[in-house]
């Protein structure tokens, strides 16, 4: 098991936007009728607008049937906070398996958090799209995020 590193401070740069992305992305409530000037619109690259907000939308559908089903809430914090839960850790880490196409990892990483298979792939699709976003702008995520923390 790995442990979550205490501040957002303790991380590279790519992984302190992958979790600033992680945690704006849970919070937007988006709909197929938004316009891209809304909220979500003016985040990110235009080249990657349309990804982004199908990631948004998968995020949203994601906490939505988990608040459906009675589950807990994922512990995802404001953008603004500097202490990294062990949820976004996981979330971090499971970007930084997408990247690296190891999706077995991603899978395992993911299951604490959404035990339900339907709903954890739908958790991952959209965790792989950000990370080939992500990498698409030159923010790639190493696998020595995983050795740097681990117990």
């Amino acid at each position: 098991m790995t442990r979550s590193p205490v501040y957002l401070t303790d991380l590279a740069c790519s992984e302190r936007l992958t979790l600033w992305t992680i945690r704006r992305l849970a919070g937007i409530q988006t709909n197929p009728h938004t316009p891209t000037t809304g909220p979500s619109g003016g985040l990110f690259l235009p080249c990657f607008r349309q990804e982004f907000l199908a990631v948004a939308q998968t995020f949203h559908d994601a906490l939505t049937d988990m608040a459906a089903l009675e589950m807990p809430a994922l512990d995802i914090r404001v953008g603004c906070a500097l202490s990294v839960t062990s949820t976004e850790y996981r979330l971090l880490l499971a970007t930084e398996a997408a990247q690296n196409e190891r999706n077995t990892d991603m899978d395992t990483l993911l299951q604490p958090l959404v035990p339900f298979a339907g709903l954890r792939a739908r958790l991952a699709s959209a965790i792989t799209t950000l990370g080939a976003c992500l990498a698409g702008a030159g923010y790639w995520l190493s696998s020595v995020v995983t050795v740097r923390y681990a117990r």
